[in-house]
């Protein structure tokens, strides 16, 4: 026998398997007007009542999203963890409290809504507690069942609401690669990507992509350009700019061609909007004949993706048309 059991009981006298408690009808939210690097904005402070058997995780322990009821108006930003955002509430919990060894605290998160937001009414739909054990909850707040009730609050913005994704300009993607070590290729690359962008108000913001290799992995990165990380568009935001990322694959990378896969671009409001580079290849069958040995196979080289294709052999039968070829339940097409 080369395998074995073991089995090893920990007596901890402060484990703590529960999760912190929603002190319901606490939740609030508040709004203050203020100016940052020149820019009127408006913080959002949202506040609840929580209770806690043991001890909460004091540095992002407390978590909120925001919504608002705009249409196409984007708020993945909206969301924010507490640093720590939580101070101890003394005997505001009242009757929530479930225990007098247990703690009341309240967490307190700010959120900032910058110029081009819609104006609107704004909500948090969703908070997480987690105390020092990892225990989390997690409550939703809106009219379905089993959310908690929703709390509104309206904010006006003066500027002209920003509810367009950036563009990119496909006619002027390219992708170059070169060998850090030419003479003793090791799979390690250079991988150069340049591409032109612009957005019509608040300018781009988070930017991601996927590189495809040769083995159809996908491989997901940043790209860190000079507005990434900037909470307003240093610049004309408007006009076209020229943007390149840089990127080294890893000695030991797999050989062949790799492909970009697709571009995402975000702008600062939080419109999106995704370009795939890949192609889909489709099977159509149109008879009723079995695969199997001696069938008499023949190979269609298909390309994937436009500007750097996956080479792949397909493999159809005498009743297929090589044009137009799509997958069926009954029948079998092997790429390889």
């Amino acid at each position: 026998m080369n395998d074995f059991g073991w089995r090893l009981h920990v007596d901890n006298p402060l484990e703590d398997v529960g999760p912190p408690a929603y002190v319901e009808g606490s939740l609030t939210l508040n709004v203050t007007e203020s100016m940052l690097e020149g820019h009127a904005v408006h913080y959002v402070t949202v506040s609840w009542l929580l209770t806690e058997d043991r001890e909460m995780d004091q540095w992002g322990g407390v978590f909120v999203r925001l919504i608002n009821d705009a249409a196409d108006s984007g708020t993945r930003g909206l969301q924010e963890y507490g640093y720590p955002g939580l101070t101890p509430a003394g005997d505001a919990c009242g009757a929530a409290l479930p225990s007098e060894t247990h703690l009341c605290e309240r967490a307190t998160i700010e959120l900032l809504i910058t110029p081009h937001r819609a104006s609107a009414n704004y909500s948090a739909s969703m908070i997480m507690m987690m105390d020092v054990a990892q225990n989390k909850r997690s409550l939703y707040f809106g009219s379905g069942a089993g959310m908690q009730p929703a709390v509104w609050m309206r904010i006006i913005n003066a500027f002209e609401v920003d509810d367009e994704p950036p563009e990119l300009d496909l006619n002027n993607v390219s992708v170059s690669a070169e060998p850090t070590n030419p003479n003793a290729p090791n799979g390690e690359t250079k991988v150069t990507i340049s591409y032109w962008a612009r957005d019509d108000k608040s300018g781009l913001g988070l930017v991601s992509y996927r590189l495809l290799d040769p083995q159809g992995a996908s491989h997901f990165e940043y790209h860190y350009h000079e507005n990434f990380y900037t909470t307003f568009f240093l610049g004309n935001a408007s006009a076209w700019s020229f943007y390149v990322i840089s990127v080294v694959l890893p000695p030991g990378s797999a050989p062949g061609t790799w492909g970009l896969e697709s571009l995402e671009l975000s702008d600062k409001v939080d419109n999106n909007q995704g370009y795939s580079f890949v192609e889909n290849v489709h099977f159509e069958l149109l008879g009723r004949r079995r695969l199997g040995p001696g069938s008499g196979a023949r190979t269609l080289l298909a390309r994937m993706g436009p500007r750097h294709p996956i080479r792949s052999s397909v493999h159809y039968y005498d009743y297929l048309r090589p044009d137009s070829i799509r997958a069926s339940k009954r029948f079998a097409v092997r790429l390889s």
